[in-house]
Order: structure tokens, then C-alpha cells, then sequence
């Protein structure tokens, strides 16, 4: 009687199990990979963002913002909040730049105009905030680098040690990654 040189079924099976395990493996060690890649899309973005506001304020003849100084929006030549949805048509090229590519919140994209939460363009606070910051002044940050879908929600329930990361576009044009421990968020003390 000559023996069968064929795999068994328990042979098979042990073998597709261990190519699941390993794929499983490498895929959980790509997500952090997959973030970053997300992050640096994002940062882009924001600096996309950055120029338009640039171009917008060459265009209506804007000084420079500077420490001590109290400038507000027209005298920087930036558009007021009610004039972002102007800025935006005329000076951004895709409507994607606006939208973080982690963002997940509770609106839908459709539904919604920008993704990247601002900072109150005009009145005195922001005239303050000039004079005070000058071009370090934030004007928009991204929220959504964090694991919760909802990050705001994370932070008032976040304990001490657990620290957050958010994309904040300066004033100037810079773009920064700032890192703040869980409960010391102050939302635009950057």
C-alpha cells in the first residue's frame, strides 16, 4: 500500500490560522504608521490654509501682526468671521484641504463647512490676542489626533497624566504640533 504525500485538513487549517495571526500583527503595527501619515496630511493642510489667509491679506493690504501691538482684522487685512466662507472659495483649491483626514466627529462632512475649529477673528479679544502674541497668535487648530472620536469630550474627562496632541495654525503661517497633559487644556493658551 503506497502513502499519501497530501496535507491534512488539521495541516491546512494550523497553516491559515498562523498567516491570519501574522497579518493581524503586522496590520495593528501599521495604525500608528497610518496616523502619522494622516498627521502630516493635516499639517499640509493647515499650511494651505495659512497661505490663503497670506493671499487674502497681500490682496486687501495687511500689516504684519507684531508683539505689543493691537491690530485687529481689517488692519491685518483678514477677513472677519463672517467673510471665512469668501476666503476659502476664492483662495483654497480643493474643499478636502479643509477637512482633517482623521476627522470623525459627530458632523457630517456634508453638512459641514471646515473641519479645523478657529479662532474668533475680530473684536477686542482678538486685537488682545495680537498684541499679546503677535504672529505666534493661534488661528486654527485641529482636534481630531486623538483616540476619542470626540476630543473635547476625552479632555473633561481625561486624567492628569494622559496627554493630548492637537495641530495648531499660527497667526504668522507656522504650524505646530502641540502636546498638552490631560485637564490642563486651555483651548487657545498655545
Amino acid at each position: 500500500m503506497q502513502r499519501s504525500r497530501a496535507f491534512t485538513l488539521i495541516e491546512v487549517l494550523l497553516v491559515v490560522a498562523i498567516i491570519g495571526v501574522l497579518a493581524g500583527l503586522i496590520l495593528a503595527l501599521l495604525e500608528p504608521v497610518r496616523e502619522r501619515s494622516r498627521e502630516a496630511v493635516c499639517t499640509s493642510n493647515l499650511r494651505q490654509i495659512g497661505q490663503a489667509y497670506a493671499m487674502y491679506a497681500a490682496d486687501y493690504d495687511g500689516a504684519e501682526p507684531t508683539v505689543g501691538v493691537r491690530a485687529h482684522h481689517d488692519d491685518l487685512g483678514m477677513p472677519s468671521d463672517e467673510q471665512n466662507s469668501n476666503l476659502f472659495e476664492t483662495y483654497v483649491n480643493s474643499r478636502d484641504v479643509l477637512f482633517c483626514p482623521s476627522y470623525h466627529g459627530s458632523y457630517p462632512r456634508d453638512r459641514l463647512f471646515i473641519s479645523y475649529v478657529g479662532y474668533s477673528v475680530g473684536g477686542e479679544r482678538f486685537a488682545d490676542g495680537v498684541a499679546a502674541r503677535g504672529p505666534a497668535l493661534p488661528l486654527r487648530r485641529c482636534e481630531s489626533h486623538n483616540a476619542a472620536s470626540e476630543p473635547i469630550d476625552a479632555l473633561r474627562h481625561a486624567p492628569r497624566w494622559e496627554i493630548f496632541r492637537f495641530n495648531i495654525l499660527r497667526l504668522g503661517g507656522s504650524v505646530d504640533m502641540v502636546r498638552v497633559h490631560g485637564q490642563d487644556y486651555r483651548p487657545w493658551d498655545w
